[in-house]
């Protein structure tokens, strides 16, 4: 009887093991952000340059965008979508400034926009 109780012991605290496992292995894949990250988007700048970024995950708020390839950030202060019914403009937070490059591009996500971005690149 005793070695019945060893046996059923033992088998309880493999499932539980199994199960911690199962339940840590899960929460690390659910905090996975490579789901939650758009097409990168081709942008062709006036300053004779193309350059392809990546804004990084959905929920990122900044201005920035990732240049792919590259050790370079674009820092927009302004961005405005455009289709068949005008421009609408998201934020133009740089008026007056100077030396800025613009750059425009289709929308990556579909829905034939046209994105307008004016700013500048930086060194990571």
């Amino acid at each position: 009887m005793q070695m019945r109780a060893k046996r059923a012991l033992t088998a309880m605290l493999v499932v539980l093991a199994v199960a911690a496992a199962t339940t840590i292995f899960t929460t690390v894949a659910v905090a996975d952000p490579s789901h939650n990250i758009p097409d990168p988007t081709t942008l062709t700048c006036d300053n004779n340059t193309t350059i392809v970024v990546n804004t990084g995950t959905v929920t990122n708020q900044s201005h920035q965008a990732f240049v792919v390839d590259s050790t370079s950030i674009f820092v927009a202060k302004y961005f405005a979508l455009t289709d068949v019914d005008g421009t609408f403009v998201l934020f133009d937070t740089a008026r007056g400034l100077t030396g800025l490059i613009t750059c425009s591009g289709d929308f990556a996500g579909g829905g034939n926009f046209t994105i307008t971005v004016r700013g500048f690149l930086t060194p990571r």
